[in-house]
């Protein structure tokens, strides 16, 4: 349709039509062992409709394999970017992981009650929390690599290793353009 063509032109706004293509493909080949037949054309055409789908897979199967460790796919980001940027401020980490404060919040919460993290006064602004990775927690956030590891690997497995490289660049693209 008329409409999802222009949804389609706004989320690629700035791919050549070689790199739609070539994201479209890519795409098509994670998501197609869990389409149905009867799927409609626009719906098939759609990156949109296809980034969203791979998404639900990719939240679902991490979400199943996160749930013995007491841990959600929300919680997975904040302990990655806290293990890699070290102690920051909460709303640092709000604004590098790109969530809302209320959001952000509450996953912190949520880590902080697991005993994950833990939110600590700043040094010299008494208004902002400094957040810190507990020190024992490293073995766990091990296994959280392995287990999002695996996870990727499974709804990737379709795709090459190139071709996943290729995918990862043209979906870094796709989420961070204006």
């Amino acid at each position: 349709t008329k409409r999802s063509e222009d949804v389609e032109e706004v989320v690629t706004d700035g791919f050549t039509l070689a790199d739609r293509e070539q994201l479209w493909a890519l795409l098509l080949l994670v998501a197609e062992p869990d389409l149905p037949p009867d799927l409609p054309e626009p719906l098939h055409a759609s990156i949109a409709f296809l980034v969203t789908r791979i998404h639900a897979r990719m939240h679902r199967e991490l979400a199943a394999a996160l749930a013995p460790l007491d841990l959600m796919p929300a919680h997975v980001g904040v302990v990655f970017g806290l293990e890699e940027m070290g102690p920051v401020t909460q709303s640092e980490a709000t604004r590098a992981l790109g969530v809302s404060a209320p959001s952000m919040v509450q996953v912190v919460d949520e880590l902080e009650q697991g005993g994950l993290v833990e939110r600590r006064r700043h040094a010299t602004d008494r208004r902002a929390q400094v957040l810190h990775l507990h020190g024992d927690t490293s073995g766990l956030v091990a296994q959280v690599h392995v287990l999002a590891g695996d996870v990727s690997n499974s709804v990737l497995a379709p795709l090459s290793t190139a071709s996943r490289r290729r995918l990862l660049a043209l979906m870094q693209r796709f989420v961070t353009q204006p």
